[in-house]
């Protein structure tokens, strides 16, 4: 099983996001002309988080997430953006990241 499952939560993971080209994004209060501003709804959050060396930990979780934790827990994806977040990188084999995926209950 995922070890690092530890929480739902029920509201979007930040209420400001500014989408920056190449997917990355801020929560930054900057002028951010020319970039899409992505609405992401309230919903019930899934959130898997990792330390270790990056990328690799945050992949090894993703494919955890898919092939352990969604076939065996009581819930399925909803149609939403997954949300991740990555700490410090000064240092890549200790990166802290969060994988968030909107969720709902089987049935």
């Amino acid at each position: 099983m995922l070890e690092h499952f530890h929480s739902f939560g029920r509201k979007p993971p930040l209420q400001k996001r500014n989408v920056l080209s190449g997917g990355g994004s801020s929560t930054q209060e900057t002028d951010f002309d020319g970039f899409d501003v992505v609405e992401v709804p309230a919903l019930t959050w899934a959130i898997f988080s990792s330390t270790g060396a990056f990328p690799t930990i945050m992949q090894e979780t993703w494919g955890k997430i898919v092939s352990e934790w969604l076939p065996s827990s009581d819930y399925e994806l909803v149609e939403a953006p997954e949300i991740s977040f990555t700490g410090d990188l000064s240092d890549s084999n200790n990166v802290y990241s969060e994988i968030w995926i909107a969720v709902q209950e089987k049935g």
